[in-house]
């Protein structure tokens, strides 16, 4: 157990699962790049995200506490999710389901993880010359606030879907994705 506040718990799974997220995600760009521009890489990368999905289904409910091997691991699958074709939100609630989290700690969790990976790819990204001297600062300050609301929404459905026990139901989707990009690009 990491603590006895709930809150406390997540905060500091959140700080070990941020650490192997950076390392692997950063040693993982270049990489991702590459994955992005193959459209058999990208299918496959679908299809495995595909067959991810599918595996939650078997997945027996449980509910164990949160702790920091658990945070570890969820924070290495989602520095593998910067690979085109693998989401992010679904591995690593499938992997929170797979390490016993609950279907709502699991997504709790995943959700607070993607918060530090997100700022700091961002941060990553940002140009900051185009910001103050392009005066395109209001315009990132929009895509983000849209970002973010939309996020939250789909966030919320995601949320259901899972404490339902129905992650894998995107499974198929995300199937016919990868093949039709790789049969298609």
């Amino acid at each position: 157990m990491l603590c006895d506040d709930e809150g406390a718990r997540l905060s500091l799974a959140v700080v070990v699962g941020s650490v192997p997220t950076a390392i692997i995600g950063l040693a993982l760009e270049e990489h991702a790049a590459q994955v992005g521009l193959s459209p058999v890489r990208l299918g496959l990368a679908f299809l495995a995200c595909a067959l991810i999905l599918m595996a939650s289904r078997f997945i027996p409910q449980r509910d164990k506490p949160l702790d920091l091997k658990i945070a570890l691991l969820v924070g290495v699958v989602q520095g593998i999710a910067v690979l085109p074709g693998v989401s992010r939100s679904g591995s690593t609630i499938a992997a929170g389901l797979a390490l016993g989290l609950s279907p709502q700690r699991a997504a709790s969790l995943s959700f607070l993880l993607s918060l530090p990976a997100i700022v700091g790819a961002s941060i990553l990204e940002l140009d900051a010359d185009a910001v103050t001297t392009e005066g395109l600062g209001p315009a990132y300050l929009l895509g983000a606030v849209t970002a973010l609301v939309s996020g939250l929404l789909a966030l919320k459905l995601l949320v259901m879907i899972v404490q339902r026990g129905r992650l894998w139901a995107f499974a198929p989707y995300v199937a016919l994705v990868g093949s039709l990009t790789m049969l298609l690009l």
